[in-house]
């Protein structure tokens, strides 16, 4: 009888705890993909640029991934502007959603010069 009802408890939270970590299922694949771009990104002599804006919210992640301060929630235009008014090149992030929370979804990563002329662009083509 006890053990009975002990199979009855473990296996009525299992239910709940298995639907809701099932949700998180698709995080390691945007992460990894993330890490792919950001890697591909890394290896550029121009990701050294100061100037770095993105289209989505920046909660530690994305500064983690590129390794400094991002502008968030801009336009490629508003960066563009910065880099030139400083001289320097820009780089933009293009997230698509919070896939989860604090984890964006990287669509592209795009380098600018101060002019406003690209210069590269990582993310599918």
């Amino acid at each position: 009888m006890v053990l009975m009802l002990l199979v009855t408890l473990v296996g009525s939270g299992s239910s709940p705890f298995l639907a809701s970590a099932a949700r998180f299922a698709p995080w390691g694949s945007v992460h990894a993909a993330n890490m792919r771009l950001l890697e591909e990104f890394r290896q550029d002599e121009l990701s050294g640029c100061q100037v770095i804006g993105t289209n989505g919210s920046v909660r530690g992640y994305l500064n983690f991934g590129l390794q400094r301060d991002i502008r968030e929630l801009t336009t490629r235009e508003t960066v563009l502007k910065h880099a030139t008014s400083e001289g320097d090149c820009a780089i933009f992030v293009h997230t698509s959603r919070t896939a989860f929370t604090d984890l964006p979804e990287l669509l592209e990563i795009e380098i600018f010069d101060s002019h406003g002329a690209i210069l590269r662009r990582y993310g599918p083509t």
